[in-house]
């Protein structure tokens, strides 16, 4: 992650949320209440509407082929193809009474959530039936925690809880260690690195050596509301316009 950027691409665009993929398509949440996806070389897009379900807590797009949508107010997750085609609707309501305000996509294409109601991270298939769950995390922190950024990377479920830090637990559930990151909101597991983006600036933190260093972003005219970092691009998104950078 270098410094030296050069502007290759921009988009006019009034987005409030930024994500990529993989494959290199970036995805933003605009105010018309859509979902746009740019493709890696940037001259296409395809959007899908979110006005049958409002505005999703989160997405995950860790797998391309498998966009995953979570609208908290309905306790729904939406999976798209790679064309922003639906594909499946779950309604988590039906596994019974449950408090989900998180959720990712497991590498193995099923799905975490925390449950609020039993203090457990549960895998669950698309019909809904448990596959894998931690132990009572109440029991583990002595205190119940309030997640609010689930994300499967690098073979470990990294757990979001601002106050308190990044808790991280191996693919089965397992709690190992809590990183001492706090008031996160999201970030990104690249290249070894657990990159943020916090009061304007991005932050590389080392999950080897656990250090924390600043990265350098290019010159921007207006606020930068999210950045994110894809193999050899820097996407950023600004109030007016989405800004694409090689380094």
């Amino acid at each position: 992650m270098a410094s030296n950027y050069t502007l290759v691409y921009s988009q006019p665009i009034k987005g409030s949320v930024l994500t990529s993929d993989k494959f290199g398509s970036a995805y933003v949440i605009t105010g018309k209440k859509e979902l746009i996806k740019f493709d890696p070389i940037y001259n296409r897009f395809v959007a899908y509407s979110l006005l049958k379900f409002g505005q999703p807590t989160h997405i995950d797009a860790s797998n391309p082929l498998r966009l995953m949508l979570f609208f908290n107010d309905y306790d729904i997750i939406v999976f798209l193809d790679n064309t922003l085609s639906e594909k499946s609707v779950i309604r988590l309501q039906s596994m019974g009474p449950q408090q989900v305000d998180v959720t990712c996509l497991a590498l193995d294409n099923n799905i975490w959530i925390y449950d609020e109601l039993v203090y457990k991270l549960r895998k669950i298939d698309e019909q809904l039936n448990i596959i894998r769950e931690s132990d009572d995390l109440s029991l583990l922190f002595n205190r119940s925690i309030r997640p609010n950024f689930l994300l499967e990377a690098d073979n470990r479920l990294f757990v979001n809880e601002p106050e308190k830090g990044v808790h991280v637990f191996d693919v089965f559930g397992a709690f190992s260690q809590t990183i001492p990151l706090k008031g996160l909101d999201n970030f990104q597991v690249f290249l070894g690195q657990l990159v943020y983006f916090q009061n304007g600036q991005l932050f590389s933190y080392n999950l080897q050596t656990f250090d924390t260093r600043p990265i350098p972003l290019p010159e921007v005219t207006g606020t930068i509301l999210d950045v994110h970092i894809q193999s050899e691009r820097l996407l950023v998104l600004t109030e007016s316009e989405l800004l694409v950078y090689s380094y």
